[in-house]
């Protein structure tokens, strides 16, 4: 439980570490475009431009001593803003998600300015309740909406990416976010700046990759600037035994590793392929064995004891409404994914290797097993990547139902205290375990109205952490287990529940006895 709470809170501070990034690449962005579009109209010319020394995008410098910063918008780095020219009017909108953002009055909002009056110049920010939001002043903040007067979620999502740079005799044409601005360079009475053209760079889509022997796969080259031809690019390989490369398909021969590498201009870029013996095919042997009603113990025999795998057990029911073999897949990887972290993240802690025998279900998914209930125990090769390695192997199997085994208890108070009682139980047998818990006076009151509500908030008091004893056993706030009662507090009513619990389900009858604690004064 406690891990739990520590994955939701980490995937809470990811998840507002993202929206801050996102809203911080927002603006940033409306300052860029808010430049471009004022250098196109001739305010201001562009004096120097180089590549960023990571490599993703561009530093622009203005004649007027100004700086931007335009990304390609790879890993994150690009929003979803963007700028847009109205065919009606000819006039620079701000665009969100590609459509027109709007004010709360359902206008476009201006980003560019006309008659020597300057555009609008909006700040972003996330609400909240995840919505994006403008503000002109940093003070006043109101709702961004659709067309039809909704909100914007802030999903996260991007305007079209890319970005292209070329040089004429006069101007800068930079490709931005889907749209072409045509800028003046420097030079005549605004100083003269100098240009720097912008190097050679070649990038693959992939760094690593894994293969097995016989498979393929396509390496792209992404060559800047753009005018660069991908069909005068030279491919190699370090070792063609393991693996050959034409074109950029890349070709797995045999176990070992090859660096794939593309060149251009005495520039290059290398992928590091690893490649592996053709897969084993792993079947599983399973067996469920020494069933009661609520336990059982489980075997898992892999045919290749070096291969890693997922095992669990779930009822029938379940197994049949999430597609059974050929749906299981699916449905584990959600069950991965309800703490809100990536599903791969928790998968070390979950697969096995070799032979499991004597499994308890707790071990395999089923921390309780219900009487008298079909469950599925099933099996499938998985990698702590999350890729799946084989089909899926199943059983199916029912437990046995629960057996009364004829436990009756005597319940005699000795005292009545304002924080609890003290009262000792008696079973009819010392040898017979059962459960003794103490309930709030609603939860008392329901479930001992009807025979079948009874047991019912019996199974609920099992889940919960209750205590498991045997002959007979004293109840007092003093007693070494009394950090799992009810806190009780001065005359209120409280229940003792009392009933046999062992391997072979709820074995007696559902005692609920009420008592209420002493007033003060």
């Amino acid at each position: 439980m406690l891990d739990d709470l520590r994955r939701r809170l980490d995937d809470h501070e990811s998840r507002l570490a993202k929206v801050e990034q996102n809203t911080a690449v927002a603006n940033q962005e409306i300052q860029a475009l808010k430049s471009l579009l004022s250098a196109q109209a001739g305010k201001k010319m562009v004096d120097s431009y180089r590549p960023l020394d990571d490599g993703t995008g561009y530093l622009l410098t203005f004649t007027d001593g100004t700086t931007i910063k335009l990304l390609h918008g790879k890993d994150g780095s690009s929003s979803a803003v963007g700028v847009k020219e109205d065919p009606e009017d000819h006039i620079y909108y701000w665009t969100l998600n590609g459509s027109w953002m709007l004010d709360p009055n359902g206008r476009k909002i201006q980003a560019q300015g006309l008659d020597g009056v300057a555009g609008v110049t909006p700040l972003l920010r996330v609400s909240p309740k995840g919505y994006w939001e403008y503000s002109l002043d940093g003070k006043s903040w109101h709702l961004i909406t659709t067309a039809d007067g909704a909100p914007v979620k802030a999903t996260g999502g991007t305007s079209e990416s890319g970005l292209d740079i070329k040089e004429t005799d006069t101007h800068i044409i930079i490709y931005f976010k889907g749209q072409t601005f045509m800028v003046p360079k420097g030079g005549g009475t605004t100083g003269g700046g100098t240009i720097t053209p912008p190097e050679t760079k070649i990038t693959l889509s992939e760094h690593t990759k894994s293969l097995v022997v016989g498979e393929q796969f396509t390496l792209t080259v992404t060559l800047s600037p753009s005018t660069l031809s991908p069909e005068n690019v030279v491919w190699s390989s370090s070792s063609e035994r393991v693996a050959t490369v034409a074109g950029g398909v890349v070709t797995a021969v045999s176990a070992g590793d090859a660096e794939i590498t593309a060149t251009l201009g005495g520039v290059s870029a290398s992928c590091m392929v690893t490649v592996t013996a053709p897969r084993k095919v792993l079947t599983f042997e399973l067996k469920a064995h020494d069933l009661h009603a609520v336990t059982g113990l489980f075997d898992i025999i892999p045919s290749e004891s070096d291969m890693s795998y997922y095992a669990s057990v779930t009822d029938k029911e379940n197994w049949e409404k999430n597609g059974g073999a050929e749906g299981i897949f699916e449905y584990d990887k959600r069950w991965f994914s309800s703490s809100g972290a990536e599903w791969t993240t928790v998968l070390g802690s979950q697969i096995s290797t070799g032979v499991k025998k004597d499994l308890p279900s707790k071990e395999v998914g089923a921390t309780y097993l219900t009487p008298d209930t079909e469950y599925v125990f099933y099996a499938y090769g998985l990698t702590e990547k999350g890729e799946k390695t084989s089909d899926v192997s199943f059983i199916t199997f029912t437990t046995p139902k629960q057996v009364n085994k004829g436990l009756t208890f005597e319940i005699n108070v000795e005292d009545i205290l304002t924080n609890g009682i003290i009262a000792t139980v008696q079973p009819s047998s010392d040898d017979l375990q059962y459960v003794v818990a103490l309930v709030r006076d609603n939860y008392g009151k329901f479930y001992s109205k009807r025979e079948d509500l009874k047991e019912k908030g019996a199974w609920k008091l099992i889940h919960d952490e209750t205590i498991l004893t045997k002959g007979k056993y004293i109840i007092s706030p003093e007693s070494k287990d009394s950090s799992k009662y009810e806190r009780m507090l001065p005359g209120f009513q409280y229940w003792i529940v009392v009933f046999g619990y062992d391997e072979d389900g709820i074995t007696s009858e559902v005692v609920y006895y009420p008592f209420t604690t002493k007033k003060r004064g």
